[in-house]
């Protein structure tokens, strides 16, 4: 994004639209677009009461559920882009120099709610391993308004991600959004190496060992201590915990795997 602001004779190199015709280059897909769209909406629709339930007094005095509340709202922000906005531009056949500026907002947008989402799944595996290994120190982070303070930085991180990081851009030659914004257009001669963003990279990566190491660990711990230590100090619900937390961190671990392998080969980014 600074980009876009601050250095703008290399944002016009990057994104220059000129003499590209973007009606002429993209293709619509009505039924996909509003396969995208209702989608969208239905999951938005699903999520409201998802988290209303989560704002009860009861669910909020468990610092897990306040954690998965962040990750609620991050989701539900992220599908305003990855399936209503994206289902918009594939109903209109847009391609980045359909909407230059507005898709660029976007792109940087998604990648900043992207590496919350990330980091927000990591604080929540620690706060799972730091419950069951250590309780005593789980009262002194996570205890009452203590957790709000762990939102700062998933937010902090978020916005510096998507400030110094490169956009993606969607296009309707492909129906998704790529790191190139001149993706399959052979006649304008660019290096799609400088489209590039190490920093998306690097999160993909440290999120892709972080959160399967601790997990593993977690689980480990949990069988250990059910079968050969006869621990009565896991209660029921500190394993619902961890299995919740487990089930939600491994959707956003197999995003990571997948999306970081097709954006290093295809230099693709599927935002779903």
């Amino acid at each position: 994004m600074n980009t876009f602001f601050y250095r703008r004779d290399e944002y016009e190199r990057l994104y220059n639209c000129t003499g590209i015709d973007p009606s002429k280059i993209g293709s619509r897909n009505v039924p996909l677009g509003s396969t995208y769209i209702t989608i969208g909406i239905c999951l938005e629709i699903m999520y409201i009461p998802c988290m209303i339930v989560l704002c009860k007094r009861e669910l909020r005095q468990n610092s897990c559920f306040k954690l998965m509340f962040l990750l609620g709202l991050f989701d539900m922000v992220t599908i305003v882009f990855n399936s209503i906005i994206t289902g918009y531009f594939t109903v209109e056949g847009a391609t980045f120099c359909s909407h230059p500026t507005f898709i660029y907002f976007c792109g940087v947008s998604v990648m900043g709610l992207w590496c919350g989402t990330c980091l927000t799944s990591i604080i929540l595996s620690l706060n799972r391993a730091i419950e069951l290994w250590f309780p005593r120190i789980t009262q002194l982070l996570f205890t009452g308004w203590r957790t709000y303070l762990w939102y700062l930085p998933p937010l902090s991180y978020a916005f510096v991600m998507a400030w110094i990081s490169k956009s993606f851009s969607f296009s309707t030659r492909g129906y998704a959004w790529y790191n190139n914004p001149y993706v399959d257009l052979p006649w304008i001669k660019i290096d799609p190496d400088q489209y590039h963003s190490i920093t998306h990279s690097i999160n993909n990566l440290s999120t892709v060992f972080i959160i399967p190491f601790l997990y593993i660990a977690l689980a480990v711990s949990v069988w250990v201590r059910c079968r050969y230590l006869k621990s009565s100090k896991i209660s029921k619900i500190q394993k619902q915990l961890t299995y919740q937390s487990c089930a939600l961190c491994f959707f956003v671990f197999m995003a990571d795997a997948v999306g970081g392998a097709l954006n290093t080969k295809l230099e693709i980014f599927y935002i779903t």
